[in-house]
């Protein structure tokens, strides 16, 4: 399912995670708006009291819901081939993703760089 949250075994793993990345003592952290992401970062959240900035454009790929698509697009996702025209299904073509994907970035160097942030975490799935 697209865009779906973390699993009971996410959130076990997001918990652990949150503990490792609390001994980095980021400056600040970032998520995008993508609902696994957001649940990780609260894990962090919730072991810091550190607010998770998040910035939409991080997201990864926007696809359609993968199990959707004929076979021989499934096929080639699960190979690995993700240069499907995905706009065609409501997603978004590989050139789309990476001008969003460069825009989130710039957006979050630029915040750290303005903020003097020296080190941070993303939360990005």
């Amino acid at each position: 399912m697209p865009n779906a949250g973390l699993t009971e075994l996410g959130h076990r793993q997001a918990s652990l995670a949150a503990g490792r990345i609390v001994r980095l003592k980021p400056d600040a952290s970032f998520t995008s708006d993508i609902p696994r992401a957001t649940e990780s970062a609260a894990h962090f959240e919730q072991a810091t009291n550190q607010n998770v900035r998040q910035i939409p454009n991080l997201a990864e790929l926007k696809t359609v819901n993968i199990w959707d698509p004929h076979d021989s697009i499934k096929k080639r996702i699960s190979q690995g081939d993700y240069h499907v025209d995905f706009k065609s299904m409501g997603g978004e073509t590989i050139t789309e993703f990476s001008h969003r994907a460069i825009e989130g970035f710039s957006e979050l160097l630029h915040i750290a760089s303005i903020s003097g942030l020296n080190r941070i975490a993303a939360f990005l799935h």
